[in-house]
Order: structure tokens, then sequence, then C-alpha cells
């Protein structure tokens, strides 16, 4: 999707980004935006760094899914991996190509009667539940007005 050092959208990816977007305004939760870089270190005027080029990437990509007002901007979270998690050895230029991306995920959580019986599970037959393979993350509902 980006050219080695840019955080440019390649020619033809707004066209697949608006459709994304179009999907993603049907559906619920968190939207995560995350940028990964290839491993060839890179220190210009405009980025420091991997994390600052990865963080860069996940923006453009951002920007482009928040055109047009069509997904509420707080759904939104960006962030940055440099070269920390590549999908592929970074020992080719294919490869490097293939770490050179933004990932979209959406994070809808689980509803309260699932984060339930999973807690029960968890009590009553921990290993049962650790085959499954599921983390459960404490959930914080967290009021405006505790917010400081």
């Amino acid at each position: 999707s980006f050219a080695s050092g840019s955080a440019q959208l390649r020619s033809g990816f707004k066209g697949v980004l608006h459709d994304v977007r179009d999907v993603l305004s049907e559906k619920t939760g968190d939207i995560l935006v995350q940028g990964h870089t290839d491993n060839i270190a890179i220190s210009t005027s405009r980025f420091r760094s991997n994390w600052e080029l990865s963080t860069a990437r996940a923006v453009s990509v951002a920007h482009e899914l928040l055109t047009e007002r069509v997904l509420n901007p707080q759904r939104l979270t960006v962030s940055g991996y440099s070269d920390t998690r590549p999908l592929v050895k970074n020992d080719s230029k294919e490869n490097r190509a293939l770490n050179r991306r933004v990932e979209i995920v959406v994070s809808q959580g689980l509803d309260t009667d699932l984060r339930t019986e999973l807690n029960n599970l968890k009590e009553g037959n921990p290993l049962l539940y650790q085959g499954l393979d599921v983390k459960l993350t404490p959930r914080f509902d967290i009021r405006p007005d505790e917010i400081f």
C-alpha cells in the first residue's frame, strides 16, 4: 500500500478505503488503524524513525476513512508499530513491500452474557477455559465525570 519511506497512499487505494469505510459504517465497535513498516531504517526531515512513519501511514488511512463524515471519528484509534510486527520476514524486496501496510481491525468486544459465561467457565473448569485460547480483559465503564 505504501512506497518505501512514504506515508502517501498509492493511487487506487482511496477507492478501496471508501469501500471499507462504507462496510465499517454498518458495523458496531471500535476501529483500530494500525500502521507498520519494513525493517529499513529511516531518518529524514519528515520521519525521524519507523515509529513516526508507521504512525503517519495509519493517520493517512484514518483521514481517508473519515472523508465524507460517514464514520464517527470517536470510533477510531490510530497507532504505529514500526517494524515490530512483520507479516513475513524482511528478507526480500517483495516481503518488505508486504510489511509496509496499515491494518484495520474492528474490536466489537464480548456481550455481557458471553462474558459472564466465560467467567463462569474460567472459575468452574479452568483447564477447558485454557483450551479455548480466550483472554478476558477487564472491562472498564467510565463515566465522563470520572475522567480527570
